[in-house]
C-alpha cells in the first residue's frame, strides 16, 4: 500500500492567477466593508435590497422556464424552484444552500447552476 504524502489540494498555481486572485479578494473586502453587517440589518430588509441589486451583487436573473412548485412538508409547505432540461432528463442535482435561507433565496444563482445542468441533462 502507497500513501501520498502530499496534503490535498496542493495542485500549483499560476503566479498571474494566484495575484488576480488575490486582488479580487481585496475588492471584494472593499466592497463587503461598505455595506451593513448582515446581523444589524432585518432580514426582511436584507432579502429585499438583495431582490433590487442594492447591495454588493446584481439582482437575480428569473429563468422563464423555471417553475417554482409546493410539496407538501412535515412543517408546512416547501417551496422548490424546479428547472428541467427540454429533452428527458438524465439526472436530477438537488441543490440546498444553507446561505439561502436567510440572505438570498431559490432564485439567486439560478443563470449559473442552470448552465452547467442543462448541459448534463439534470434537472435541477
Amino acid at each position: 500500500m502507497t500513501t501520498n504524502s502530499s496534503p490535498p489540494f496542493t495542485t500549483p498555481v499560476a503566479p498571474e492567477v494566484l495575484a488576480e486572485t488575490r486582488a479580487f479578494n481585496v475588492q471584494l473586502e472593499r466592497l463587503i466593508a461598505t455595506q451593513p453587517s448582515a446581523h444589524t440589518v432585518p432580514l426582511p430588509v436584507i432579502r429585499q435590497k438583495r431582490r433590487e441589486g442594492k447591495g454588493i451583487f446584481p439582482p437575480p436573473v428569473l429563468l422563464p422556464q423555471a417553475r417554482d412548485l409546493h410539496i407538501a412538508g412535515r412543517g408546512g409547505q416547501i417551496r422548490l424552484r424546479v428547472l428541467a432540461p427540454a429533452r428527458e432528463a438524465r439526472g436530477v442535482y438537488l441543490h440546498i444552500h444553507g446561505g439561502g435561507w436567510a440572505l438570498g433565496g431559490r432564485t439567486c444563482k439560478t443563470p449559473c447552476s442552470w448552465s452547467s445542468r442543462r448541459r448534463r441533462g439534470c434537472a435541477s
